[in-house]
């Protein structure tokens, strides 16, 4: 293999290499968009317990964990 044809190898190899990771990147992109968004609610009340609300939590592998929020009603945001 002389050294012209060693380079010119060489470049279409790394060509072929940025082609590759462009695709790739381009297809995970357009993978991601049309994946449709969560329209679960993360926080939901479902009851109350001695004046504090009982607070449901979602988690991204959809289990559920509860807790009391007994902070003051005028100072939720």
């Amino acid at each position: 293999m002389t050294d012209e044809s060693f380079e010119r190898f060489r470049d279409r190899m790394v060509l072929g290499i940025l082609v590759l990771a462009a695709g790739t990147l381009a297809t995970a992109f357009i993978v991601d968009l049309t994946r449709p968004a969560s329209s679960t609610k993360k926080f939901e009340i479902v009851d109350s317990y001695n004046g504090c609300d009982v607070i449901r939590y979602t988690t991204p592998s959809n289990d559920w964990e509860y807790f009391l929020d007994c902070s003051p009603k005028g100072s939720k945001q």
